[in-house]
């Protein structure tokens, strides 16, 4: 199993649902809060700017954190338990190399 070194979440737009928290492992998006939505324009242009996710990208995340052996019911416990309730936007996106 690959070792987690990062979990963060950020607000993102996921086509056909809107600006939500995103959730990620090692950069991979695999799971997302469609009721946990940004309070202020600010956030919402930040997540609009970056690029977009569809359903069937966070399906692919999901599924390849399962072949490599993660637990994903204990990691949103976790997730739920660490990040959820700060209600800040911990994303290292402006940080590293962008991918897309």
């Amino acid at each position: 199993m690959e070792e987690i070194t990062q979990l963060y979440k950020e607000f993102r737009t996921i086509d056909g649902v809107g600006v939500c928290k995103v959730y990620f492992i090692n950069g991979i998006p695999f799971s997302f809060d469609e009721d946990d939505t940004p309070d202020n324009i600010k956030s919402v242009v930040t997540a609009e700017e970056k690029p977009h996710f569809t359903n069937e990208d966070l399906y692919r995340g999901s599924s390849y954190l399962l072949e490599e052996g993660f637990e994903l019911d204990i990691l949103l416990e976790d997730i739920n338990d660490d990040l959820y309730d700060d209600n800040e936007d911990d994303s290292p996106y402006h940080k590293i190399p962008k991918r897309y």
